[in-house]
């Protein structure tokens, strides 16, 4: 047997393993590898999609982008029609011109040689907007139902914008956006730190205390001008709410379609404090205003009813009482007002003698209605029955009735009246009245009879011009009719016309009552729920003081000119049905206002002395 060297070994062994590249080496021409390919990072808008084409072991990549209702390409088509994508690397592609709101499929073909690879995957183009909006400014109010008429369901008040609200909630002025955002949904748990849940939120455009997850129809947008009134003030159509929890607290998500056909984006996102307004808390109620710190035992002096509200045979009465002295016709602290609101069935028009307390079972026609307090506008005040101890005109303490009675009879004086009730926090209220009770109403006119206003020799007229004060594409005004001493018959009437140009002045015609700003229209007279004549009434005015006065709900005023001269002709009905008459005539001064300030002082200058002749009197008539 002859020997094999370690050569003699190792030249076969060579000769072996290039055989076996050179058979490899044949082997990957005849089977290439299978190309890979990847679609990732799909962003939209409403007319483009974005995405990254990845792909590996390819020789040719390309795709297309369709409708996804259109028929589906195969490899083939894609690789013969499609765009060319990167080949061995990720790329990232744009495709323009798409459709809003429409279904895309992209599809994605890779070939090495005979081997190819597909891929597709959907995306979705934006709605296309008519703007979209991120907010900026905030408010926020948890109502809770305090305000609702149907106490089971709650009120989370919204108001989205650029430019946010002034520290007297006016909105501040060139505002490009404040979306009004009214939601009804369940009892915040915490009323302190009330919070909208993760969810979505449909428009009910027919109501405006909806069920609960729905947005009422009081929601809207308006603009700003650069006086801070409302333009270009819409309802909403149609609208979906969404808000949803992120690192940065929530995204509050809106997209409404405007009573204009507009379709709107709004977004914010951060964290909302609502502001408690709905008068309870997580201890019960929450009350804002000083809370009476002793019982009263008093003696009233000053007494007096007034009809709130009828319906059928059932009456809304205030007993109204003072232990005050009078000073110049006006009362005068330190002291007492007491103010019980009783419903009752009235006796030809009389309060019946019986003895009242709170209502015990729906049978009772005659209780007391116990005392709360209530917020507008950025003011609390006591509703209802309540009691306040004045030590000064500015500094008051208040309870609120929730219990006791009160007792009725007639007198040789009149009436008398024994009280004994408690209130929430504690405090017992014990007093008598016995004297004269007038009473007055239903409505709040304090005349007893038709009457014609007697304007003295000095009565100034003005009219003020407010602009499209309240989006209604009318003119609002406001004339007034005052003695230039301050003492004497004045009329008051917030109006609207047609001519939205200033310069034209005050426009002549019959002004009738209407509530909704319609041109050649008033709106009727009213005491608002914190004491404050508003809107079209006369009054009989002394400095502060009024001692009468009548809202002016029905009849007509008319406006004249005669060269220089304007004349007012007044044919009015109050709120109790008396007519109330007059006419005037001199030189009618036309105003407008120059500012946010300016205008509301303007606005509110009259309404301001009556309110606070109205709450400081209370039995001035």
């Amino acid at each position: 047997m002859s020997s094999k060297t370690f050569r003699d070994i190792f030249i076969p062994i060579s000769l072996f393993i290039a055989a076996i590249a050179i058979q490899g080496c044949d082997k990957s021409s005849d089977s290439p590898t299978e190309p890979s390919i990847e679609i990732a990072m799909v962003n939209t808008s409403s007319n483009s999609v974005t995405f990254a084409i990845s792909t590996k072991y390819a020789e040719e990549a390309r795709y297309l982008i369709r409708p996804s209702k259109e028929n589906i390409p195969d490899v083939a088509e894609v690789l013969s029609k499609g765009k060319v994508a990167g080949t061995n690397e990720t790329v990232t592609y744009t495709t323009d011109g798409l459709l809003p709101d429409t279904e895309y499929i992209i599809y994605a073909a890779a070939r090495n040689k005979d081997k190819t690879s597909f891929m597709s995957i959907s995306a979705k183009t934006n709605v296309s907007y008519d703007a979209s909006f991120n907010g900026q400014n905030v408010l926020a109010i948890y109502y809770g139902n305090r305000d609702t008429r149907s106490k089971d369901k709650y009120n989370y008040y919204l108001v989205i914008s650029d430019v946010g609200f002034s520290p007297e909630m006016y909105p501040n002025p060139d505002g490009k956006f404040f979306f009004r955002i009214d939601l009804y949904y369940d009892k915040a748990e915490d009323p302190d730190n009330a919070f909208i849940p993760d969810g979505t939120y449909e428009f009910d455009g027919l109501h405006d205390e909806p069920e609960s997850g729905l947005l009422g129809n009081r929601s809207g947008f308006f603009q700003t001008d650069d006086l801070s009134f409302h333009k270009d003030k819409h309802d909403f159509e149609s609208a979906v709410l969404s808000v949803t929890t992120t690192a940065n607290g929530k995204k509050y998500h809106l997209i409404a379609t405007l009573d204009n056909g507009k379709e709107y984006e709004l977004t914010f996102e951060g964290h909302i404090q609502f502001e408690n307004q709905s008068g309870e808390s997580i201890n019960g109620q929450k009350d804002q205003l000083p809370p009476l710190e002793n019982d009263i035992n008093t003696v009233f002096s000053v007494g007096e009813g007034s009809i709130i509200a009828q319906q059928g045979e059932f009456s809304q009465v205030s007993l109204a009482f003072s232990d005050m002295s009078v000073v110049d016709g006006q009362l005068t602290p330190p002291g007492n007002l007491l103010d019980i609101n009783i419903i009752t069935v009235l006796q030809d028009g009389k309060i019946p003698e019986r003895t009242f307390t709170l209502q015990n079972g729906d049978s009772d026609k005659n209780f007391l209605i116990p005392g709360q307090e209530e917020y507008e506008a950025g003011t609390y005040y006591p509703a209802f029955s309540y009691v306040q101890n004045y030590v000064t005109s500015n500094s008051s303490t208040t309870g609120y009735v929730n219990g006791g009675s009160v007792t009725v009879k007639k007198s040789a004086k009149g009436y008398s009246f024994m009280i004994e009730v408690t209130t929430k926090d504690g405090h017992k209220v014990t007093g008598s009245y016995d004297g004269t009770f007038p009473l007055y109403g239903p409505g709040n006119s304090t005349l007893t009879e038709d009457y014609n206003i007697s304007f003295s020799s000095d009565t100034k007229g003005s009219a003020v011009y407010y602009g499209d004060y309240y989006s209604t594409g009318t003119a609002n005004w406001m004339l007034v009719l005052m003695p230039e001493s301050g003492k004497g018959d004045a009329f008051y009437m917030e109006c609207f016309n047609h001519n939205l140009d200033f310069t034209k002045g005050f426009s002549a015609g019959t002004y009738n009552p209407d509530n909704t700003g319609k041109s050649m229209t008033f709106l009727p007279g009213a005491i608002d729920d914190k004491g404050q004549l508003a809107n079209t009434y006369y009054a009989y005015v002394d400095g502060n003081n009024i001692y009468r006065f009548a809202p002016i709900t029905g009849g007509n005023v008319k406006i004249t000119y005669n060269g220089e001269t304007s004349n007012v002709s007044i044919d009015g009905i109050d709120d109790s049905g008396h007519k109330v008459t007059g006419s005037w005539s001199g030189t009618l001064k036309i105003i407008t206002n120059t500012s946010p300030t300016a205008r509301m002082s303007l606005r509110n200058s009259s309404i301001s002395q009556i309110n606070s002749a109205y709450k400081d009197m209370v039995f001035k008539r």
